[in-house]
């Protein structure tokens, strides 16, 4: 979980912004039954604000793709139906085959939400394929720019060099140009 100091929300002093953070490489795997370990909803004393969750390698085959296509995917109707009836909101997801991001709120901040991109950046098979890549949600926050970033990058140790040159890939894929938005290195 991370906490974020907000300076500008109007009429009020110096505040804190809950952020649940899950980032799970789900394995081709369906949603299961249970996740409140997961989402920390067995905790009484959590107050949560956010929850920012970003999966890899959710299966994406053609038949489940085309399903996600006419419905909503799984995964985010899951977390759909666990986070509502807490007043959590999604306000906005990005998905590229196998990796989906979410951003849910609870609905008092949403008049401090501004959604102002999201975007996919496919590394696999020369760039072309999305099997490997990032997705990211760039949001102005309570007047603070916040990029959220979900990658999936290849694995293992003599890969490190390909990880990079795919992480800076990403990172130079983020223009916002034409939309007075600083470079995703310059937020927040």
């Amino acid at each position: 979980m991370a906490a974020l100091n907000l300076r500008k929300m109007p009429g009020k002093k110096r505040e804190k912004l809950s952020v649940h953070v899950v980032t799970w490489n789900v394995a081709s795997a369906a949603p299961p039954l249970d996740l409140s370990d997961l989402l920390q909803l067995n905790k009484q004393d959590m107050n949560l604000d956010i929850y920012i969750i970003g999966l890899q390698e959710m299966n994406s085959g053609i038949i489940s793709r085309l399903s996600d296509t006419a419905f909503e995917d799984p995964w985010s109707s899951f977390f759909m139906d666990v986070l509502s009836p807490l007043n959590f909101i999604k306000i906005s997801y990005v998905r590229m085959q196998g990796l989906l991001l979410l951003v849910f709120a609870k609905y008092q901040h949403l008049p401090y939400i501004q959604i102002l991109s999201t975007k996919t950046t496919p590394t696999g098979f020369y760039g072309y394929w999305g099997n490997k890549g990032g997705v990211i949600i760039c949001l102005k926050l309570y007047g603070y720019y916040v990029s959220i970033i979900n990658c999936h990058l290849p694995p293992h140790v003599a890969n490190n060099d390909q990880r990079l040159e795919h992480f800076d890939r990403i990172l130079e894929m983020q223009n916002f140009e034409g939309h007075k938005i600083p470079n995703i290195l310059d937020h927040e």
